[in-house]
């Protein structure tokens, strides 16, 4: 959304200026932490903008613990209920690895919406 409101395009002031945000240790490098931890403190700026998003009120509906994230229970139930016949383990669990794009065990509202806007017609 950032990067729309600017046009699509980034200086490179601005560019040093959101690494200098992320690098919190100051190594000069982006962990992985920092950079979840770094976009995690974006999307809730930009939660807000987001807060009638079909996808986020989806989310919200399936992350049924309030935990921010989707684990594979919720997923399951969600699928049952969703489905016309119970589907089996096995293919709750593949949809379930598919949507966790970074295999962390959970689904993170990035990963639920990368799809989410996929299926959405």
């Amino acid at each position: 959304a950032a990067l729309a409101k600017a046009g699509g395009a980034v200086s490179l002031e601005q560019s040093e200026a959101v690494f200098r945000a992320m690098d919190t240790n100051s190594d000069g490098e982006i962990s992985l932490e920092e950079f979840t931890k770094g976009l995690s403190d974006a999307m809730e700026g930009e939660e807000a903008a987001m807060s009638e998003s079909p996808a986020l009120a989806a989310f919200r509906e399936l992350d049924t613990d309030g935990s921010g994230f989707i684990d594979l229970q919720e997923l399951r139930v969600a699928l049952d209920a969703a489905a016309r016949a119970r589907p089996s383990e096995e293919v709750v669990e593949a949809i379930f690895r598919e949507i966790d794009a970074n295999g962390d065990g959970v689904i993170s509202f990035e990963e639920f919406a990368r799809v989410y806007a996929k299926l959405e017609l």
